[in-house]
């Protein structure tokens, strides 16, 4: 298992987010994307590091 915290994150587009909201029928701009996709890394950065913070002594 590779456990390489620090390399880089691959981000999606926001063209490739609004096609795929829109395969669900949810129309957004460019714009609106680019807002959702901010929104959603910090949420799952926020629930990474609480996951760490509660998992801490299983890493050491």
């Amino acid at each position: 298992m590779d456990n390489n915290f620090d390399r880089p994150v691959c981000k999606m587009s926001t063209a490739r987010a609004v096609n795929l909201l829109a395969k669900d029928g949810i129309i957004v701009t460019e714009e609106q994307a680019e807002f959702i996709l901010e929104f959603l890394y910090d949420m799952a950065e926020i629930a990474v590091e609480q996951y760490l913070k509660e998992h801490k002594r299983d890493f050491s």
